[in-house]
């Protein structure tokens, strides 16, 4: 009952519910012994409905305050779980990902040490990446949300903006404030977009000992 990884609002409201009938049944025998020269007698039901009809608001009142809290506290717990740096190792770096459509049939296959980013372009895909020393770049028939889904398995692969899909290990600087980031990739003229909601410290991690500089004009350079 008061385990928070437990926690759902029908307990919460059949513990409030519980501790109001717990209230009414001891006011209703008081009513009727130390009290029953003084206030009026009322049967067991019509008592109970009384009670429930105050009781109900700060039941409901008590119900939204907290079940706002326990969100908060999943929300960073759970952002608290993402922002970790899994351990990632030269194999993790070296997974091959084949890119399909809808259909099934391959697009393109690549190293996932080999890809810079991916752009939307409706419900084609700009996809870049390295080969043979010179960065490609290659269109193919899937929305970003299809390609997201083959490649999300790499360990430093992420998808920072509705329209976009990076790999960290070429974040060369970050660019902007607290509303608005931009990504500088290396091998790659053009800066990212990053949403609002994307964990600002995932962009720290797995430079492979390199400096990403921050470049904010309200706060002071990171490395």
């Amino acid at each position: 009952m008061f385990d928070p990884k437990r926690y759902t609002i029908g307990k919460y409201i059949f513990l409030c519910l519980g501790n109001t009938m717990l209230v009414n049944i001891f006011n209703w025998i008081y009513t009727r012994t130390a009290g029953a020269d003084i206030l009026p007698h009322y049967d067991f039901i019509p008592f109970t409905l009384f009670t429930f009809s105050v009781g109900v608001f700060p039941v409901l009142f008590l119900t939204f305050v907290i079940d706002k809290i326990m969100l908060i506290q999943k929300t960073r717990e759970t952002i608290k779980q993402q922002t970790r740096p899994p351990v990632v190792t030269e194999q993790d770096m070296m997974k091959e990902f084949t890119i399909r459509n809808k259909n099934g049939a391959v697009q393109l296959h690549f190293s996932g040490k080999d890809f810079i980013c991916a752009r939307s372009n409706e419900n084609y895909t700009f996809i870049f990446y390295r080969m043979d020393g010179q960065t490609r770049k290659e269109l193919v028939r899937i929305p970003i949300s299809h390609f997201h889904e083959q490649v999300k398995d790499g360990p430093t692969i992420v998808r920072c903006h509705r329209c976009n899909v990076v790999n960290l290990q070429y974040v060369k600087q970050v660019n902007g404030n607290s509303r608005s980031l931009e990504l500088e990739l290396e091998y790659l003229d053009e800066p990212v977009a990053v949403s609002r909601e994307f964990p600002r410290s995932l962009l720290h991690h797995h430079s492979r000992g390199k400096e990403i500089k921050m470049n904010d004009s309200g706060s002071e350079n990171t490395s």
